[in-house]
């Protein structure tokens, strides 16, 4: 998968505008978070880490000019306990793997509080991913704290579906260069 490819079908997928869109993955590619080279066939595949990225940058800003900064306020987020991967690293984790997309309910990024989830649909627990400074206040409350974190305010948030997870995960494995869109799956069509 190229990264024009997910560019060209993420209007009907987000909501947002091809320019919009091309103006924030100009400025991940200029803040290298995104490779750059051939146009294209000649253009470099992207990666689950690239997908991820791409995906934070849509769900977690509302402007296209704040794109890598979303990556930047998201992508480290961490769980309070365990300390082990980060937002990134888990999305990217999930992106990488058809079986666990398929059981990925949602992925949310609320901007008001700058913390992120991943709800599972087979019963294992919602991941919820916070900051240094929410980590502080929540361990102060106790584990209480990870659970009402967010519930007594109105907050802005994206709502990344489990059908694109999956399906993008199913992607990045595929190696037979079929596309797909928003209307025809993929061996659908």
């Amino acid at each position: 998968m190229r990264a024009r490819d997910l560019e060209l079908l993420l209007p009907t997928l987000s909501g947002h505008t091809a320019a919009d869109l091309d103006l924030r993955f100009r400025e991940l590619r200029k803040m290298r978070m995104l490779p750059t080279g051939g146009r294209g066939r000649h253009a470099p595949d992207i990666t689950a880490e690239h997908v991820a990225t791409i995906l934070i940058a849509v769900a977690g800003s509302t402007k296209a000019i704040e794109a890598a900064r979303a990556v930047l306020d998201f992508a480290p987020l961490r769980e309070v306990e365990g300390g082990g991967e980060t937002f990134a690293e888990a999305l990217t984790t999930i992106l990488n793997d058809e079986d666990l997309a398929g059981v990925v309910g949602a992925v949310r990024l609320c901007r008001t509080l700058n913390f992120a989830e991943i709800e599972y649909e087979n019963g294992a627990p919602t991941r919820r991913f916070f900051n240094d400074e929410a980590i502080e206040k929540i361990k102060s409350i106790g584990t209480a704290g990870v659970l009402a974190y967010g519930t007594t305010t109105i907050v802005d948030q994206t709502v990344i579906g489990a059908g694109i997870i999956h399906q993008l995960a199913i992607d990045l494995a595929d190696t037979d260069d079929a596309e797909w869109t928003a209307d025809v799956p993929r061996g659908e069509g």
